[in-house]
């Protein structure tokens, strides 16, 4: 077998594996995320500049839900203000805001020509040998 075809077929796996979770992430979102108010109870500035927010969310039924969002350039509330949050109430680590929410297609077309680069250096692997 071809080594770099080999090679470029492991990467081309990897990233499809890689976008693939990205879209299932937000594909749980848009299908069955829950839009709540929370209120930021922390702000922690990353090395980049960047900000993440913690976030808390009760529920009418009293358990308390908190949320890692960001990293946000600009955020989009201070400690004590409340937020918008969209959570997957099968996994509340997934959670974002409105703005950060995407329709897909971005990671969809990684997932695509990830899948097709993996496909064709292992065409050419197998061909090769």
């Amino acid at each position: 077998m071809n080594g770099p075809a080999i090679t470029v077929t492991a990467l081309a796996s990897l990233s499809l594996l890689f976008f693939t979770k990205i879209h299932s992430r937000g594909r749980a979102l848009r299908k069955r995320g829950v839009r709540v108010s929370a209120i930021c109870v922390n702000k922690a500035k990353g090395p980049s500049g960047t900000v993440n927010l913690m976030v808390r969310h009760t529920s009418p039924d009293g358990m308390e839900l908190h949320f890692d969002l960001g990293p946000f350039r600009y955020p989009p509330a201070d400690i004590g203000d409340t937020v918008t949050v969209i959570y997957d109430p099968r996994d509340p680590r997934n959670a974002e805001t409105p703005d950060q929410m995407t329709k897909g297609r971005l990671s969809l077309s990684f997932m695509a020509a990830s899948a097709a680069v993996a496909v064709f250096s292992l065409a050419l692997a197998l061909l090769s040998s």
